[in-house]
């Protein structure tokens, strides 16, 4: 039997998000004769995802056993913790997913400890200055280590151009799309059991973090339904302004006209139950929520912040984050109506089948 090419799938912290939907999809349909995978993360925030990784027979890898919230402080124990792991796994490809350019700084101790070709794959297209402003010089200075990746991945136009200085392979975030079409059964059920019957269900779904820009959909959701309160918000999330956006529903009296949910793992249902999504982020690298919301055939608003590639169906837009207003009249003027996206989804490269496809094309010619 010829032997499979080793491939360690880095992620930063293993939560609930978009880069670890992305990784699980791509376990669940890569060729797992041709590769072994290990997924190795820098720390674990959380369970959610456990026995699908077990019953992918997956190895699961922590460099950190604790939870170090700050990221640079957590950087450098990555840069400090990496070399004797690599050296134990092993691995003829490391994946690195990251959000900035540390990931050449990661590639760098990779070449000096093993053979390994290692892939840099972008994620995001913006570093949030109100954390740390020593993280942009950073990601400056990281930039400049580009050499020491082998095959460069972004996950869109905006990711590439934001962490790149030399060419790089666009892959849009893909999902399974046949588990996010429409279905009438998951409607009923979940608007039933959330007495939502006679809504107009606005679905946002985003870690509740300040880059998801939820205060800002809050003020114009108070204006919405001094119009028309037969509107109704579901936010499901989790993350560091749970208790800033609960307040904020109370303070403004939107409890009766909103729910907030934690993470679902039946997420795919909530999509049919909605008749209207929205993510007014300030900005993102390539939102698989928005990706699954227009599977769903749902008319979508994104923030303009966002790269236009996250377009997909014909009753999707992208309008500004300055005006309220502007998404209140947006709101009150789309006809909450579904497309049928299968076509253009299709032929523009989000069935995750494909994304996984060219995936192993790229593993397979670096294992070369």
């Amino acid at each position: 039997m010829e032997r499979k090419t080793k491939i360690v799938i880095y992620c930063d912290q293993w939560s609930i998000g978009g880069v670890e939907t992305i990784i699980l999809n791509i376990l669940q349909y890569i060729n797992y004769s041709i590769f072994d995978i290990t997924i190795l993360v820098s720390q674990k925030i959380t369970d959610y995802f456990d026995d699908l990784i077990k019953s992918l027979n997956v190895n699961f890898v922590m460099l950190n056993k604790g939870i170090t919230p700050n990221p640079i402080i957590r950087d450098l124990k990555v840069l400090n913790l990496l070399k004797k792991k690599i050296v134990e796994l092993n691995p003829d490809i490391v994946h690195i997913n990251v959000c900035n350019s540390i990931g050449f700084s990661y590639a760098k101790i990779i070449k000096k400890c093993s053979s390994a070709k290692t892939i840099v794959h972008s994620h995001n297209s913006y570093i949030r200055n109100d954390i740390l402003r020593l993280k942009i010089l950073f990601h400056k200075i990281n930039k400049l280590r580009y050499k020491y990746s082998d095959y460069n991945i972004a996950c869109s136009s905006l990711a590439g151009k934001f962490m790149f200085l030399k060419k790089y392979t666009t892959l849009l975030n893909s999902i399974n799309y046949k588990q996010f079409e429409f279905n009438q059964e998951y409607r009923d059920k979940i608007r039933s059991k959330y007495n939502l019957q006679n809504k107009k269900v606005i679905l946002f779904i985003g870690r509740f973090s300040k880059q998801k820009n939820h205060m800002f959909f809050l003020k114009s959701f108070k204006k919405l339904i001094k119009i028309d309160s037969s509107f109704h918000l579901i936010i499901i999330g989790s993350g560091e302004k749970e208790k800033q956006i609960k307040k904020t529903v109370v303070k403004n009296k939107l409890n009766g006209n909103t729910t907030i949910l934690p993470p679902q793992k039946d997420i795919f249902k909530f999509y049919s139950a909605a008749d209207l999504f929205v993510l007014p982020s300030f900005f993102e690298g390539f939102p698989v929520s928005g990706v699954e919301a227009q599977a769903n055939g749902l008319p979508s608003l994104f923030s303009n912040k966002l790269c236009k590639e996250i377009i997909i169906g014909n009753n999707s837009k992208l309008l500004s984050i300055k005006s309220t207003k502007l998404w209140v009249n947006q709101i009150l003027n789309t006809p909450l109506v579904r497309n049928d996206n299968y076509e253009k989804m299709k032929n523009e490269g989000f069935f995750i089948e494909d994304y996984v496809k060219n995936l192993e094309k790229i593993y397979l010619s670096l294992s070369e």
